[in-house]
């Protein structure tokens, strides 16, 4: 292979490169990744609320029961009262006055309940359609995960292959030919060779006078362009 032939692979292998880097960091299995764990904390945080707020619920229905039961015993003893009292009419009245409210307050404790229940079998729900929920999300972050290692070590194999293949092409080139390329690359931020087919250079696309192609393609095979400053390979006619 030629110098021209050599530095126009080298060329196309750090394109190439370049490429695969790009594709690399553009993967779209990161975003995807990165998506679902920003959900998976968002999630997190609501599936901390819902369990505070179900856990107040059953606190209060504990209180409930704790306090109906209260009440209860407070029924049980007014009517033993009650009972002793039959020929005091006025602590009679008194009893029958206390049984009414008590069970007024019964009637209030159970209408409670029912609400607080309600409400109790509502927060279940909820956290069961959150633990679904997370569970899709880990099902998307591991299969998402799983695509992009893939992808990387696909990418990573192209890229070992291309950097053997220009570790031996850079290992029978000239130095001084490769120190010109490196400055190039490095000024026209990695495309520092062009080709002159015809009268425009392949990259800037200046058009060259006549005379200008003549002096070119009377030089050396690997000349400079006069616009853009790249090399130039001077391809046959």
């Amino acid at each position: 292979m030629g110098e021209s032939a050599s530095l126009l692979r080298l060329q196309e292998i750090d394109v190439e490169l370049m490429r695969r880097d790009r594709e690399l960091k553009e993967l779209p299995q990161r975003e995807r990744i990165e998506m679902a764990r920003a959900a998976a904390k968002k999630l997190a945080a609501q599936t901390s609320k819902l369990v505070g707020s179900r856990k107040d619920l059953e606190r209060d229905i504990a209180d409930n029961q704790a306090e109906r039961a209260s009440v209860e015993e407070s029924v049980t003893k007014t009517q033993e009262g009650l009972e002793e009292s039959q020929t005091d009419h006025r602590a009679l009245r008194d009893y029958e006055k206390k049984l009414t409210d008590l069970a007024k307050r019964l009637e209030k404790l159970d209408f409670d309940r029912a609400a607080l229940e309600e409400k109790l079998e509502a927060a279940l729900e909820n956290e069961q359609r959150a633990a679904e929920l997370k569970e899709r999300i880990t099902t998307e972050e591991q299969a998402q995960l799983a695509a992009y290692k893939s992808e990387i070590a696909r990418i990573a194999k192209v890229v070992e292959e291309l950097k053997a293949e220009r570790e031996r092409l850079t290992a029978g080139m000239d130095e001084r030919l490769l120190a010109r390329y490196d400055a190039a690359c490095k000024r026209f931020k990695g495309i520092g060779v062009e080709t002159l087919t015809g009268n425009k250079p392949s990259v800037c696309r200046v058009a060259l006078q006549p005379s200008q192609v003549s002096d070119l393609r009377g030089s050396d095979e690997i000349s400079e362009c006069p616009y853009c400053h790249r090399m130039l390979v001077i391809e046959e006619a």
